[in-house]
């Protein structure tokens, strides 16, 4: 919508742009959000005595898993000695905090059933058991690689960097699954809105953003150029505001290309995420009216 100088307002190109007018208040009543929209597949979600029995069950395979697993931490606590936290596992004090918050949030109706809560527990759980396996795998490339991949470069290749077989989709969302941030809208409006903060930095993400991501995204890129065939200028698409400060003291000489999009294109890439492709088929989707708090305030926080 374009505004003419009197206030009306005409089509245009599919912007929301007012001119001589003073955007209206943005009012949201979530309790007016239906929790199934025409057309929308049926949910998954396990409840009762359904979800009673996963639980069980998964609590006592994540149980095996972690005693599977457990020889493991002494080569990977050996490597990270040497080559330090690798990148792709979440820290402990991500951990505890999906725990804690695991049962003493308060989202709003629906609210967290106490099976819920137990899941949700357990997903966090099993990431952390496998923290050993993926970490290895992560180290170990820097064992067999790590000089390879330091010294390849030329300073004009290292100015931007891909996201290999994420190509030019969103490079965090990845990033995202490999620690517990792809949890937190199941945990309700507020949890959801601080967890998936792009834009800004806060003392629960400082860490993730200004180290694990830029040392996440530098090492894919240069792994992504070892593989390739012959020099390659590399390229990044994401939503990470809240490491532009960092990633422009890692790569000085880098250029950030800031993009404007359609806010109802936002909002569907938004839903699409977070929404349409559910992350566990035991807690099904989110709520909507839970997504609808959430996504509002992470596009402000971006806005701003």
């Amino acid at each position: 919508m374009l505004g003419d100088r009197d206030g009306r307002h005409r089509r245009g190109l599919g912007e929301a742009t007012f001119v001589g007018v003073k955007p209206p208040p943005l009012t949201l009543d979530l309790d007016a959000v239906p929790d199934h929209l025409p057309g929308e597949p049926p949910s998954t979600a396990r409840t009762g005595a359904a979800l009673g029995v996963r639980v069980v069950i998964a609590a006592a395979l994540v149980t095996l898993l972690s005693w599977a697993l457990l020889a493991l931490w002494v080569p990977y606590l050996a490597l990270v000695e040497v080559y330090g936290w690798p990148p792709n596992v979440p820290r402990r004090r991500q951990i505890v905090r999906y725990l804690r918050a695991g049962w003493t949030v308060a989202p709003p109706p629906p609210g967290l059933s106490a099976g819920r809560r137990a899941w949700l527990t357990i997903l966090v759980l099993r990431k952390a058991a496998t923290i050993p396996l993926r970490g290895l795998a992560w180290l170990l490339d820097e064992v067999l690689y790590g000089r390879r991949l330091d010294a390849m470069l030329p300073p004009e290749f290292a100015e931007r960097d891909e996201g290999g077989g994420f190509r030019t989709d969103t490079f965090e969302a990845g990033r995202y699954v490999a620690y517990l941030n792809q949890l937190s809208p199941f945990y309700g409006v507020d949890f959801a809105a601080e967890e998936f903060r792009f834009a800004r930095l806060t003392d629960t993400n400082r860490t993730l953003w200004e180290d694990d991501f830029v040392r996440f995204l530098e090492r894919t890129g240069r792994k992504r150029l070892l593989l390739a065939d012959g020099p390659r200028r590399l390229f990044v698409k994401g939503h990470f505001l809240a490491a532009a400060p960092a990633l422009a003291r890692r790569f000085p000489n880098a250029r950030f290309l800031t993009m404007i999009r359609a806010p109802e294109r936002r909002l569907q890439s938004a839903v699409h995420y977070l929404r349409a492709n559910p992350l566990d088929s035991t807690l099904g989707p989110p709520p909507w009216s839970w997504l609808a708090g959430a996504i509002v305030r992470m596009e402000l926080s971006t806005a701003r």
